[in-house]
């Protein structure tokens, strides 16, 4: 999931994290080549999408946001914070 989580904070400094999170959900893309090809897909900038996979900036977003989903008491994914109680798993339509 780490690796995902890269490629949505890379496509999200293209501001285009909307549709890749959607699509990373609908279709996967569980390796480097497969979140680059959706990626491309996208219209995203590839050479920068890469660059950005592999980043330091990447690593140390990625760890203040484990650190910030640890501190608000999350333990897994994935976990919804509403009205301060925190719920994990699926929902239905309700």
């Amino acid at each position: 999931a780490c690796l995902q989580a890269r490629a949505a904070i890379c496509a999200a400094a293209q501001e285009r994290y909307d549709e890749f999170s959607d699509r990373l959900f609908d279709e996967g893309g569980a390796d480097p080549a497969g979140l680059l090809a959706l990626a491309h897909s996208l219209g995203l900038d590839t050479v920068s999408f890469e660059s950005c996979l592999w980043s330091d900036q990447t690593t140390t977003e990625l760890s203040a946001n484990i650190r910030e989903a640890i501190d608000a008491g999350a333990r897994g994914t994935p976990t919804v914070l509403i009205n301060g109680k925190h719920h994990a798993g699926g929902f239905g339509p309700e």
